[in-house]
């Protein structure tokens, strides 16, 4: 499926109305840890609303918040797969280029 395809798929079974609005994303921040030891901060915009989504997908249910979460090979396929066409072009995306030099990421969601 193509990207914009994926992002609708998401919003439906989060029942989130599309197109996406600041307050249907629960995520505030995202802290990608690098194996060299540095951090990349992506901080809420609306140009990666629906990256943020995929993360709340990905690690958050019913009366679960993932917080921090290591990278790993299933996971690594599941945002290729989300972000489909993207995926191969992630150098010039922040939140996507993240994925080549982190190795996990610390989350951090908005206060209800």
């Amino acid at each position: 499926m193509a990207y914009r395809d994926n992002v609708q798929a998401v919003a439906d079974r989060l029942r989130i109305p599309n197109p996406l609005q600041e307050n249907d994303i629960k995520i505030l921040s995202l802290t990608f840890d690098t194996v060299d030891g540095g951090e990349i901060v992506i901080e809420a915009t609306n140009m990666n609303l629906a990256g943020r989504l995929f993360f709340q997908d990905a690690f958050s249910g019913p009366g679960f918040r993932a917080c921090e979460v290591e990278f790993f090979e299933p996971f690594f396929k599941r945002a290729e797969e989300y972000f489909a066409e993207l995926w191969h072009d992630r150098a010039n995306r922040a939140l996507l280029s993240a994925f080549s030099v982190a190795s996990y990421v610390v989350i951090d969601w908005k206060k209800m």
